[in-house]
This record gives C-alpha cells, structure tokens and sequence, in this order.
C-alpha cells in the first residue's frame, strides 16, 4: 500500500516543481544534521529554523504538499524534519494528502509524536468530516499509544464520534485516573459524545454518569455535554434518577447546572426533587437555578414551591450570609412571579429559560471569508426566505458537482445561549457592544471602548456565540449589556455549564431574482478553504 501511495505521489508531481521542494527539504535536513553535534543552546533554535520554511511550503501550494506527503510516509528521514513536513501538512490543508497522513497516524511502528502530528494535520484537511472521523475513531483503542490516543480523542470532540462503544470505553478507562491529561481525554470523549448524531450517543452519556465515583470533575463536563444534545428525547426513569440523585450531592456547583438542564427537559417528574432543593440546598445560587428550572417545567406543584420560598426569603439566614444573594432572591422572586401574575415581574433583565433575549451578529465564526463548494448529488440549494429554521423554503440556487457557491451576506443566529460561571473572584475584560440582539458589521467594526468587569465566585455569564481567535460574544444576566471577550473557557476563571448552540446562515443570490438563505450544514455544501 505505501509503496503505492509513493508511485503515485511520484507521478503526481511535476519533475521541476518537485526539484524545487526536494531542494527546500535537503536544506531542512542539513539543518538537522548539524544540530546533532551542536551546544544544547543551540539546538534550541533548532525548530525555529525548521519551521521558517512553512511559508515556503505553502507558497508553492499542491506542488509543496505533495512533495512534503511523500517526504513523510519515508521512516528513514530525520524525525524532525517529519514533524516539520506533517505539520506544514497541516497548514496547507491540501486533500490530495490525506492518505499519507493517514497512513503515518496508523503506522504503529512510527514515533507517537509524529503519529500525533499527523492526526493533528488532517484535522485541518478540507476533506468530509466523515473521512477524518474514521481515522480518529481507529486510534482510540488502548492498542495505540497514550499520546496518540489522546489526540485522536482531542479532534473527535470538534467532529462528533459515531463509533459511540469504542468512545465510551475510552472515556471510562480515562474517567477513572485523576491525572490531569487522562482528565482532558475523558473531557474530550464525553464531548465527542454530545457532539455525536447517534440516537445511541445520549443514553452512553447517562452510562458514563453513573460510572464515575463520588465527587468527579468528569460529571460536569457530561452534564455540559448532556447540555449540547438538547432535550427531544424522553428521559427514562433511570437516567431521571441519575441526574436528581446529584441535585443533593456536595458539590453544589455541579447540583446549580443539572437543576438548570432538568429546566431545559420540562420533565414534570423533576418537579419533587426540585422543589425538595429549597428545603437542602446551602447555596443561594443553586436555589435560583432550582426556581428557574421549576417556572420552566410549569407544574402546579412547582408553583406552590416556588411561592412558598419566595415567602421565606426575608427571614431566610441562607440570603443574609451571601454577598450575591440579591441577585439570586430577584430570580426565585421573577420565576414565582409566573405562577402568581398579580405579582410585576422584576425590571431587571435576567438569564435562565423564563427570557432568552435573542442575539445575532453579522459575519462568521474565524478568521478568513470562508470558501464554498457544492459537493452535493443534485444540482440545486435549497433556500429559506429568511435565516431561521421554520422559515418557507423558496426558489433553490442552481449548482453544479464542484462549483463554488458564492453569498452576499453571512449571519450567526444564537438559538440558546451557553452559561459559564467563576470559579474565583476576578476580571474579564472586553470591547463594550452596549444592549443590543442584531450586530451589524459596521457596529462591530466600529471603535468601542474596553471595559473591565468584575466577578465574584459563582458568578454567572452568558456566552453568546464564538468569534475568532479564542475570543466570544458574552452578555452579563443582569443587565443585558452585551461584550467582546476571551471566551470565559478560555481564561482559568470560569467553568461552562452550557455551551452556546448558533445556526450559522449565508445569503445567496443567483439568476432570474433567486435569492434565499442557507444552513453552513447544508447537506452537499463544503468548506474549501478561507480567504485573507
């Protein structure tokens, strides 16, 4: 097999073209070689010297990527230089290199690191997720190396898994080692498991739940990736019991999110063990998480709990020994409000399932105008009069296998919006886009002023949708204003209880006045690449 996959690297390559590349890594290698006998002070500029000649690389395009292919699969060639030349792989995302760097993430008589190198590159290939997903799934097994293994696992949470045993099996055997990076891989595989389109994905989940001992860290990133599922299905009785049984755990950081997701279920069988959360809970702010999931199930019986504590609350020594037991008393004090309407709602605008307040922005999620291709079986896009999902569909655009489908306008609909909480005290600072739910790219593009904003531990902040570049679109609960910032995962301060869920709409044009908008999902639409 890989002496096919040379010949036809060969062939592919034009003999000058190829002359060129080889020459660019006869220079890395010299490199290399003279590192080998080098002061270890100078070895360190090793890697930066090697990794010059990415941009050399990419300047030459298909022609570079093939010679770098070939150069890789070739197991007698100086381990850095592979590491360089798979990496730049990477960069390129040319398909035509995907079974090179395929082969070497397989090849379980080549190094760990260059395998994982090489998972890492074709995560980046502009190829159908399918194909990609298909070679991760394979390295999972405990069969592969641990560093390849979690790497595998580390790109199966960006695409979903299908191959739902062999990712619960990794989560377990990781799940259960406290190490931080064992942790990390278990985190992705329970991600990859919300992320999946298995019927069989949530209920692996609720196994997995119930798999880890007491007092885990692994139970909140489940309940997070529980979170990303949504709630369509039913949940059984068992996976009811799983999910209120930690409702009355220590932890009651974990007990405030899942109160939140049994909101999001509306299952009227949560409605006792919440409502029992008044009676046991010592956090303030889980008893608001519990008011608000009881306002969003409805039941009578919640009502009456609800009125209940909302009763109690001057006298209540829970609220007079919390700093920010004001904002939570103001929650429990709105979600009783929905079943006793003589009571006006409170003016101040508050997360939780009784208001979403919507968002959207105009442009798209990274860097770069993406670029568009029709890979579909038919010849026509279906399109929507307006960019939401129960729109009326309208006149497709026509296309052809291979053509480049072209937009006008690009929008980021939030359809729910994540929940993330400090873990500490601190500051997240951020361009202040004011009280607004439509973004228009002249706004955006428009100088704001930055603003420090202050959390206490337990805080919570609503992350909109994704930017770019780590950053996220956050909005503060209590009054609404809308800001740029670090995604609050991305700083150390803060947990995520949810993860925001967006559509992401593009707006085409084609002959005869068609016009309509269009999932970035589209079944036979592919991303090619980004233009700068």
């Amino acid at each position: 097999m890989i002496a096919d996959l040379i010949l036809l690297l060969l062939l592919a390559v034009p003999s000058v073209s190829a002359a060129s590349a080889k020459r660019l890594l006869e220079r890395m290698e010299r490199i290399e070689s003279r590192m080998e006998t080098a002061h270890p002070s100078d070895r360190k500029s090793a890697s930066k010297k090697l990794n010059a000649f990415r941009s050399k690389f990419q300047d030459k395009g298909l022609i570079g990527a093939r010679a770098l292919a070939l150069y890789i699969v070739e197991t007698r060639r100086p381990l850095r230089v592979r590491l360089h030349a798979a990496a730049f792989l990477g960069t390129i995302g040319e398909p035509e290199t995907y079974g090179a760097l395929a082969h070497v993430a397989k090849n379980q008589e080549d190094d760990p690191g260059l395998r994982s190198t090489a998972i890492l590159a074709l995560a980046s290939l502009r190829i159908p997720t399918a194909s990609r997903r298909d070679v991760f799934e394979g390295l999972i097994s405990a069969d592969h190396p641990e560093m390849v293994r979690r790497e595998a696992l580390g790109q199966l949470a960006n695409v979903g898994a299908r191959s739902i045993a062999s990712v619960l099996a990794a989560a377990k055997s990781y799940g259960s080692n406290p190490k931080r990076l064992e942790f990390i891989a278990a985190s992705h595989a329970a991600i990859a498991l919300g992320k999946s389109n298995r019927a069989a994905a949530g209920p692996a989940l609720y196994t997995l739940l119930r798999y880890q001992k007491r007092g885990s860290p692994l139970k909140a990133k489940i309940i997070t990736a529980l979170s990303a599922r949504g709630t369509k299905n039913d949940l059984s009785r068992r996976d009811l019991e799983t999910l209120t049984a930690l409702l009355f755990q220590p932890d009651q950081s974990l007990a405030a999110q899942v109160a939140r997701f049994l909101g999001r279920t509306k299952d009227r069988r949560a409605t006792g063990p919440l409502a029992q959360v008044f009676r046991t809970a010592t956090s303030t702010a889980l008893l608001a998480e519990a008011a608000d999931a009881l306002a969003s199930i409805g039941s009578e019986k919640g009502g009456q709990a609800l009125l209940a504590m909302r009763a109690k609350i001057p006298s209540d020594p829970r609220f007079a020994e919390n700093p920010d037991a004001g904002s939570h008393a103001l929650r429990i004090e709105r979600a009783a409000a929905v079943f006793d309407r003589k009571t006006p709602l409170p003016r101040e605008k508050l997360s939780g399932p009784v208001t979403v307040l919507p968002f959207r922005y105009e442009g798209w999620p990274g860097e770069g105008r993406p670029v568009l291709a029709w890979t579909g079986d038919g010849n026509a896009l279906a399109l929507k009069t307006e960019p939401r999902r129960n729109a009326q569909e309208t006149h497709p655009l026509k296309v052809k296998t291979g053509q480049s489908v072209s937009f006008d306008a690009s929008l980021v609909v939030m359809r729910s919006p994540g929940l993330a909480r400090a873990t500490q005290k601190t500051i997240l600072q951020g361009r202040r886009l004011g009280k607004l739910e439509h973004l228009t790219k002249r706004d955006y593009f428009t100088a704001k002023p930055k603003e420090k904003i202050s959390f206490q531990q337990g805080a919570l902040i609503e992350v909109l949708a994704y930017r770019a570049e780590g950053f996220c679109f956050v909005r503060i609960p209590a009054d609404g204003r809308v800001f740029e910032s670090k995604c609050p995962e991305n700083t150390g301060f803060f947990e995520t209880l949810e993860e925001p869920r967006t559509d992401w709409w593009f707006k085409a044009s084609g002959p005869q006045g068609v016009s309509g908008w269009f999932l970035s999902d589209a079944p036979g639409l592919e991303f090619r690449s980004r233009e700068f």
